[in-house]
């Protein structure tokens, strides 16, 4: 082992020199001043490089590990790497072989792919609102919103991180033709498919009056859009690959093992006493022998069954999930846009999902204020109807979209949507307080049919603009891994009294 820790440290010190020499080389307006930091890889400004170091306290496989990391975010043109080199330490001065493992083509392809937080090529809101032809990035997704996000809202695939690190697909294409004809689209994690499953979203966008010379009607735009969990699933890590997620398997990392009836830390097949009333099992044997050892050990000595704990396997599970909607957007003023969006459930009847979920919704009129990078504003009335929830595809769905309960089942997303018909507001705020920033979401909405109760939702979060302060080193070793993440959310119920 002592051989492969001089190894980690050697490669860690021939890549960080060489990273930070060439992001010096793609500086052009300021220099990169290696504040350190314990945030991920951040985009990165347009004008130089940036370089954070960072040293954090993670559980690694039941275990505590500090991690180690290095971050360069090196600009060359409108191509962008965000490297993030890392390493990790047990109390015992131990070095994880994770991240560095090259014994196998699976090991090699995730150990690879950890070194890249993400790669982009210029910037999304360039094509979908400016005039450049194409955008894409890989890896590391912390914000994708299509639309104006009645489907998908700043979802991210970095919730996990940095545990897990998934390698997403984030793409526009757009100003096509006078009508400005553009698609957008994103993969939440491309090793997903793999475990059968798979987050997708699209959405086709044009404007018929961009030919016009029509003022104000020549910017409206028009798109259709969809987002499809193939199986919700596979959100569910299984580690050792028996087909039980780590949530319930018992010995997450052998795929041997997974059941532990009495929790003594020693597996269904190999503990003489699997339920753990003191009476040994013995199984699989005929009628004579069961009979020859009741003789030998007396009746009250001796089970030849018992109850084996009930866990989930993901075989042939299958349980996809979509929406699908449609949009306009009128741009008034150059901080001023008139928006109107609807969407709908899409649940297809599947052998592992016993109910579908049917509901639709409408967000209009909508107003929606850009003054960024400063401040940016959305309100509007909001109206749903059935199993419906506005951003279904948010934030925080990766940890959603299947959840392993106390009792060792399994609910997905979908199966927690409630029925209602409501209508109400919603308001949201971000702000960029030069090295703060901030962002803020309430949505209020009451019944029009009497069988379900208000529902509110309340979201805050605050956290650094790394790039700025980074011009401010006295602030920089205090507030660098400054966040902050509030949520409140009072779900829809139905009442059955």
């Amino acid at each position: 082992m002592r051989h492969y820790r001089i190894f980690y440290l050697c490669v860690m010190l021939l890549i960080v020199p060489l990273a930070v020499a060439v992001g010096q080389e793609s500086t052009t307006d300021q220099e990169s001043n290696g504040e350190e930091s314990t945030e991920a890889p951040a985009e990165g400004g347009t004008t130089g490089a940036d370089f954070g170091v960072g040293l954090q306290s993670i559980q690694l496989d039941g275990e505590t590990w500090t991690r180690l990391h290095f971050f360069p975010t090196v600009p060359i043109g409108r191509l962008r790497l965000a490297l993030d080199m890392e390493l990790f330490f047990n109390n015992e001065g131990e070095v994880s072989a994770k991240g560095w493992d090259f014994s196998s083509r699976d090991a090699t392809l995730d150990s690879l792919s950890r070194k890249i937080y993400f790669v982009a090529w210029n910037r999304k809101q360039n094509v979908t609102d400016g005039d450049d032809y194409f955008y894409a990035r890989l890896g590391a997704l912390d914000g994708v919103t299509l639309g104006d996000g009645i489907v998908m809202n700043n979802y991210r695939n970095t919730l996990d991180y940095p545990v897990i690190k998934q390698t997403g697909l984030d793409i526009a294409v757009g100003n096509i033709t006078d009508m400005n004809i553009g698609f957008e689209g994103m993969v939440g994690d491309i090793t997903d498919f793999s475990r059968g499953g798979g987050l997708v979203g699209g959405r086709l966008f044009f404007s018929p009056l961009g030919a016009t010379e029509t003022p104000i009607l020549k910017n409206l735009q028009f798109g259709v859009f969809g987002a499809y969990d193939i199986n919700q699933y596979g959100g569910l890590r299984d580690s050792d690959g028996d087909d039980y997620p780590d949530g319930v398997d018992r010995f997450p990392n052998d795929a041997n093992y997974q059941f532990d009836t009495d929790g003594d830390g020693v597996p269904d097949s190999l503990d003489p006493d699997r339920d753990g009333d003191n009476v040994p099992e013995f199984l699989d044997l005929t009628d004579s022998q069961e009979a020859d050892l009741e003789s030998i050990l007396g009746p009250d000595n001796v089970a030849f069954d018992f109850e084996q704990e009930s866990l989930f396997n993901l075989e042939g599970k299958q349980d996809s999930f979509g929406m699908v909607g449609a949009d306009v957007r009128l741009p008034i003023l150059p901080f001023l846009s008139l928006y109107a969006q609807t969407a709908m459930s899409v649940d297809p009847a599947q052998s592992d999902d016993e109910e579908q979920a049917r509901g639709f919704g409408v967000s209009a009129p909508g107003i929606f204020l850009d003054f960024l990078p400063i401040l940016s504003a959305d309100i509007g009335y909001r109206y749903r109807q059935g199993e419906f929830r506005f951003g279904y595809f948010g934030e925080n769905y990766g940890g959603e979209r299947a959840v392993v309960q106390e009792d060792g089942s399994v609910l997905t997303k979908d199966s927690q949507l409630t029925a209602g018909t409501l209508n109400g507001v919603y308001g949201s705020l971000s702000a960029n307080l030069y090295i703060i920033n901030v962002y803020g979401s309430y949505e209020y909405l009451i019944p029009l049919d009497g069988d379900v109760e208000d529902s509110i939702s309340l979201e805050a979060r605050a956290g650094v603009n790394r790039e700025r302060l980074a011009q401010i080193p006295v602030l920089s070793n205090y507030l660098a891994g400054f966040s902050a993440y509030y949520l409140y959310e009072n779900k829809i119920r139905l009442d059955f009294a």
